[in-house]
């Protein structure tokens, strides 16, 4: 299983024939869905099944409530979103598994409970440890930064950009840049 573009819970199963050998690989899909191990299995580092060959089926997951309690549900997986999905992988300069592990470490921070003693948990956060990897407070804290235009979390984007000129202000990339450039250039040699 594993995330579409802009998903905040794991919401696809992907299938293929594990066994096919024969088949040209799916490049496309192989970037894109190395995410887990078979079966969803979280491994430690990136999964070692190799590549994908011939056709993968895509089906939606619905949200396990437990952790994605605040989740709007959409049962269509449409084209446009697969398209758009393959795409943000294809291109993105973080492996689609680094981007598994701090949406993973989100969620799951945003789904813990209080403390005992009424304690909210993430003032007593220090890392998150799945099986997946290690992600620090720090590094959590920066997966939830948000791009200045249009708001996306760098949990989302895989790595959000600073301004080059201010170096504080962040964005997703280019195009959200030159979009707020009029009303940020008024503030970006201030910071």
């Amino acid at each position: 299983f594993g995330y579409t573009a802009e998903a905040t819970y794991k919401d696809i199963y992907i299938y293929f024939d594990f066994a096919d050998k024969v088949s040209p690989v799916n490049h496309l899909a192989t970037k894109a869905f190395s995410m887990y191990g078979l079966g969803g299995a979280q491994e430690m580092g990136p999964p070692k099944w190799g590549n994908i060959r011939g056709s993968v089926v895509l089906v939606r997951l619905e949200p396990d409530r437990g952790f994605s309690p605040n989740v709007t549900y959409c049962s269509t997986l449409g084209f446009d979103e697969i398209y758009k999905t393959l795409v943000f992988f294809r291109d993105s300069k973080t492996s689609a598994h680094k981007i598994a592990l701090k949406r993973d470490s989100v969620r799951m921070r945003e789904s813990m409970p209080g403390l005992p003693g009424g304690q909210p948990f993430a003032q007593n956060f220090s890392h998150y440890m799945g099986p997946g990897g290690v992600r620090t407070e720090q590094q959590v804290n920066e997966d939830q930064d948000k791009c200045d235009h249009c708001g996306k979390t760098q949990s989302i984007v895989g790595k959000l950009k600073k301004c080059q000129r201010c170096k504080v202000t962040l964005y997703c990339g280019k195009e959200c840049q030159k979009s707020a450039w009029k009303k940020h250039k008024k503030i970006c040699r201030q910071l």
